[in-house]
């Protein structure tokens, strides 16, 4: 394709491949942002409100999920782009093996 640039957003191409090999879904990674946000929020409540200083790395654990699927839903719309996918990649990397 001329003029193809991995930094600009591009609609789906079907004669070329994503670095998924697929698109993104954007109604799941919406969903995944919204359940980790009200996640995140519900464990800073529970931080504050009961005092569970240790239920703070839950939020931060919750917040890199959250940026990870932001980033997913990025995806869905640029499905060429390398930031967003690499974003996510490394962010739910991190994030799935904080939770191990």
């Amino acid at each position: 394709m001329e003029g193809y640039s991995q930094d600009t957003c591009h609609a789906y191409v079907a004669s070329m491949s994503t670095s998924y090999g697929y698109v993104p879904s954007k109604a799941a990674a919406v969903a995944f942002v919204v359940f980790f946000g009200v996640s995140m929020v519900a464990h800073m409540a529970q931080t504050f409100f009961f005092r569970t200083w240790w239920c703070a790395v839950f939020s931060i654990g919750c917040l890199v999920e959250l940026l990870g699927w932001a980033a997913r839903a990025w995806s869905s719309i640029c499905p060429y782009a390398q930031t967003p996918y690499m974003m996510q990649i490394t962010t739910l990397i991190i994030g799935k093996c904080s939770s191990k």
